[in-house]
């Protein structure tokens, strides 16, 4: 079970800066080509029918990261989504169930 919390303000990316692993002031990398079996990607491979496989396409917007306590220990997987509503930014923060009650 998984919960999702909200983040949200002007100053909700540097509040969470300090609190993840991952650096929400840059865009976040885009996805691999996901490969067969011989490490070829699917989109090369004989007999794959790639009009089933969707686009590579990039997210701005979906981070991916964990949650740190203040000695820098993990506490949490999480994924943080960054949108813009009016003037501030929000973030929804996808994590397990459990650490959303800590």
């Amino acid at each position: 079970l998984r919960r999702i919390l909200s983040v949200r303000g002007k100053g909700a990316t540097q509040y969470l800066q300090g609190l993840v692993t991952c650096d929400l002031f840059t865009n976040p990398p885009s996805p691999r080509m996901e490969r067969g079996w011989n490490n070829v990607p699917l989109s090369e491979e004989e007999g794959v029918d790639t009009a089933m496989i969707p686009d590579n396409e990039k997210s701005s917007m979906l981070y991916s990261a964990c949650f740190l306590d203040p000695k820098g220990r993990i506490v949490t997987d999480a994924m943080l989504w960054k949108r813009r509503i009016n003037e501030e930014e929000e973030y929804l923060i996808d994590v397990p169930g459990d650490a959303a009650d800590e």
